[in-house]
């Protein structure tokens, strides 16, 4: 069997203190995923993109962004040519949104969720 790389590197206190240029500093391990072996080429994540479910989840999203694209583009509209006075409510949907957004820090939060 194979070593755990989680479990496999203990922490002492003299490693911990010395300087990233010791010569007796002893690194972790650069993951502690115990399946990383698979991940070390982006073309076996691309790969993934094949099965079926996968490639459902992604005309899933991409239908949905099209969607919220061509909303936002007739919200412009509106906004830009004041179709019935449409003017007052795109601008009062808009600082409401930018007050929301800007409580909560939305695109940082997308952002991390993202990455994990």
């Amino acid at each position: 069997l194979r070593r755990s790389i989680f479990l496999g590197h203990t922490r002492s206190e003299q490693n911990f203190i010395r300087g990233s240029d010791d010569p007796d500093v002893r690194l972790p391990p650069s993951s502690a995923m115990e399946i990383e072996s698979p991940y070390y080429t982006r073309l076996v994540l691309f790969g993934y993109m094949r099965h079926s479910h996968m490639s459902n989840i992604f005309f899933l999203s991409l239908g949905w962004a099209l969607i919220s694209g061509g909303l936002g583009t007739m919200i412009c509209l509106y906004h830009y040519a004041d179709v019935n006075h449409s003017r007052n409510w795109v601008e009062k949907v808009h600082n409401l949104l930018a007050t929301l957004m800007s409580d909560f820090k939305w695109l940082p939060t997308f952002m991390i969720g993202g990455y994990l």
